[in-house]
């Protein structure tokens, strides 16, 4: 994979999370503005970054681990009956 795609693909996954911060900064959020100061908001993205990043890491561990033949190669548990 070039780098990119990989740059495409991070902008396309963090895309919603800019479009959520700056719906929180305006006005048009249910309740008026959404955060009371900016270290509320600053948590707020920062769990978001950090929540996209985690999945994004997770799941291509899981596409890697497929890919090479991992899952393959795992032992099947003895079941009760091999006693």
């Amino acid at each position: 994979m070039s780098r990119r795609s990989i740059y495409l693909l991070l902008a396309i996954g963090l895309a919603p999370v800019v479009l959520m911060g700056a719906y929180a900064l305006s006005d048009l959020g249910a309740f008026g503005r959404s955060f009371p100061n900016g270290h509320a908001l600053a948590a707020f993205m920062i769990g978001a970054v950090l929540t996209v990043l985690l999945s994004v890491g997770l799941f291509s561990l899981a596409f890697f681990s497929a890919r090479r033949g991992y899952d393959e190669r795992v032992i099947e548990p003895a079941s009760e009956d091999d006693d």
